[in-house]
């Protein structure tokens, strides 16, 4: 880190899917050849350090927690939530405090609401990214304490200190929409280039009912053959066993796939596919979006308000998506979703017809709208 270049802090972790979007921004602002050194403040998890180490950036782990509505849960959260907030305290100070430090920009995860009141504490501008189209209670909080309030998808009535959120589309990174033609991603990725192509994924974190479900369809009579003409690209998650099972379920099925943990060049699977079945975070329903790909959601069941289902209502209302239910037990997600997901496989025209509803809505480049506001806090 140079001593004299201006500091702007990005917080979010916990999952890729908080860290992503940062780092979308930190592209746009390197790409306008600002004088800026961009740190990262992240968790102590190991999917926040293997996203820091891949993305070569300045980073500072925190302790911070979730939430756990035990005493004792609670407890260590708040005692996480004052060490989180005196570390970055400390990291502000030390780098020169508010003349060097210009601003924070946060996206949500447990990490952000600790290093919000180390900015406000230290009097950093503050700006809120809420990525999901229903803010959560910590974001909405948060929102109340910046100076700016953006939202990816949509501003469900999220107010900052300012006024409403700007609706200003997810911050996608580049890497995340890939320009190659289909032969060449599919190739990239060791797949058969002429086979139409069915990706499954559910994030950083997987979806261990998407997976028991796919390796339970695979042991049904003449589930193959609905698979003629078709290859699968299956992202489990970072289960070990799950992979595994998985994959030995296609292989046994007859079924043509390449199954991985993790997907580190999702540009190209999207690229590659030309039918998604997925979990409906924020950031998967803005990457298949931009990528035109028709997919099926199966938004994360565990939810009490089931917020993942609004981040796809308006591209299913509209025709772009299909909208199901994640019955979790697997012989309930086989009756859910194979029926309209071998209905697509079948059907390039309603296929074509998705595609066209998702090409003409484009998203807007939120992260270009926020590297403006870093902008002009580094002006």
């Amino acid at each position: 880190m140079s001593d004299a270049q201006p500091i702007v802090l990005f917080a979010g972790g916990g999952s890729g899917g908080h860290i992503f979007p940062n780092l979308a921004v930190i592209e746009r602002l390197f790409e306008r050849r600002l004088d800026v050194t961009p740190h990262l403040v992240v968790s102590r998890r190991d999917v926040d350090a293997q996203v820091v180490e891949a993305a070569a950036l300045d980073a500072t782990a925190i302790p911070a927690l979730p939430f756990v509505k035990t005493p004792a849960g609670a407890a260590r959260f708040y005692g996480a939530f004052e060490a989180s907030k005196h570390a970055v305290k400390r990291f502000i100070k030390q780098s020169g405090g508010r003349q060097r430090v210009r601003a924070l920009v946060v996206t949500g995860g447990f990490v952000s609401a600790p290093v919000v009141a180390a900015a406000r504490a230290c009097d950093v501008p503050v700006a809120m990214v809420s990525l999901d189209a229903k803010a959560g209670r910590a974001n909405r909080m948060m929102a109340r304490k910046a100076d700016a309030v953006f939202a990816a998808l949509h501003e469900g009535g999220l107010k900052g200190r300012h006024g409403v959120a700007e609706v200003v589309g997810y911050p996608l990174r580049y890497a995340a929409v890939s320009h190659l033609d289909v032969a060449s991603a599919r190739a990239g990725l060791g797949l058969d280039p002429n086979r139409s192509t069915l990706l499954i994924f559910a994030g950083s974190q997987g979806a261990r009912t998407i997976n028991r479900a796919m390796a339970e369809w695979m042991t049904r009579t003449g589930v193959a053959r609905k698979f003629d003409g078709w290859q699968v690209l299956h992202y489990t998650g970072n289960d070990d066993e799950d992979r595994a099972a998985v994959a030995a379920a296609y292989k046994q099925a007859g079924v043509a796939a390449v199954v991985e943990q993790f997907g580190h060049r999702m540009g190209l699977a999207w690229a590659s596919a030309d039918l998604a079945l997925t979990r409906a975070g924020a950031g998967t329903v803005a990457e298949a979006w931009a990528n035109a790909v028709p997919t099926l959601y199966l938004p994360y069941p565990y939810h009490k308000d089931e917020h993942q289902r609004l981040n796809v209502l308006p591209l299913s209302n509209a025709g772009g998506a299909v909208l199901l239910r994640d019955r979790i037990e697997p012989n309930d997600n086989i009756t859910e979703f194979t029926g309209p997901l071998v209905d697509l496989m079948n059907n390039t025209n309603q296929r074509q017809a998705m595609q066209r509803v998702l090409r003409e809505r484009p998203m807007g480049d939120g992260a270009a709208r926020i590297a403006d506001w870093v902008e002009d806090r580094l002006a």
